[in-house]
């Protein structure tokens, strides 16, 4: 009975309190490291997914182009206009949009409405009034590298990270050529210079209007910060006349009207087609002025295709 004794005092049963606080805390330690590996793994997960929805999306909008020889309108649009000339629409991937693509697609196109592994949120996407160009955006939570994801404008690390589960980069995706659009409003033909087609604000059916050479709203790029979106201005009109440009004469003042619109525009100065303008001599513009005219500001109504 006192040997029991004394080996119970020697070697007591359980743990002390001291012993208990350094498991719980190491415990808590990997778990929390844990839990962040795994949520990062998921934000990365997430991102991959944007990226193959809106690789399957351009996908189906250039067989749908093929086919049909327009976009659909977007989903619960708004216009963005100038002079009450629609320039672009711009809304969401739904289902009329989804519904137009397995209509003009053999086999059916996509199964199912992609939609952001975050949020169940809809994808937007703008398409032109006038000639056969759109943009899709998604919204990043990481990094965005340059050489893995290369796309329509080069500039992608305008953030050097992103808190996972909230997204801040504006990850867009589209064949718009960045530098021009128009619209056509009563007998008059518009050509601006627009470099992006994606803006952050508007309501549905409500439009954004240009005035006085002023977007109301920012325009968004891709790489580029959501929350500070380009609020590059003016929105030049850089040509304006009751016809469609027809000499080569007014194909080169168009350009050289562009140059002018985004000489200075720092902020947008990495995207690739600006870039290429700004750099090409103004004894060299006459072969890019063709490119811009037909390639842009071409579609609906017939601009020049026979430009020297």
């Amino acid at each position: 009975m006192v040997l029991q004794k004394i080996k119970t005092h020697l070697f007591p049963k359980g743990f002390t309190l001291i012993e208990l606080i350094v498991v719980i805390t190491i415990l808590a330690i990997l778990g929390t490291i844990g839990f962040l590996s795994i949520w990062g793994y998921s934000s990365k997960a997430r991102d991959s997914a944007r990226i193959s929805d809106v690789a399957n999306l351009s996908k189906s909008l250039d067989v749908s182009i093929v086919t049909v020889g327009s976009y659909p309108t977007p989903d619960n649009s708004f216009a963005v206009t100038y002079s009450w000339g629609t320039i672009w629409n711009q809304g969401f991937i739904s289902t009329t949009v989804l519904q137009a693509l397995r209509t003009s697609i053999s086999g059916g196109g996509l199964s199912k409405k992609p939609v952001d592994p975050l949020d169940n949120s809809e994808y937007e996407y703008s398409s032109l009034a006038f000639g056969k160009a759109y943009q899709i955006k998604a919204e990043y939570e990481g990094d965005l590298n340059q050489t893995a994801y290369q796309l329509n404008t080069p500039s992608l690390t305008e953030e050097a990270s992103a808190a996972p589960g909230a997204p801040s980069i504006a990850y867009i995706k589209g064949n718009y050529g960045g530098l021009v659009a128009k619209t056509v409003t009563g007998s008059m033909t518009y050509a601006l210079a627009i470099p992006s087609i994606m803006t952050n604000t508007g309501t549905a059916n409500i439009p954004i209007i240009i005035e006085n050479n002023h977007l109301s709203g920012a325009l968004l790029f891709n790489g580029k910060n959501l929350k500070n979106a380009s609020t590059f201005n003016p929105i030049s009109v850089v040509y304006g006349k009751a016809w469609d440009p027809s000499t080569s004469t007014e194909a080169l003042n168009i350009a050289i009207a562009l140059q002018s619109a985004y000489s200075g525009a720092n902020n947008i100065a990495s995207n690739q087609a600006i870039a290429t303008l700004l750099a090409t001599p103004t004894a060299e513009l006459a072969s890019l002025a063709k490119t811009i005219v037909n390639n842009q500001l071409g579609g609906d109504s017939k601009w020049i295709n026979h430009l020297l």
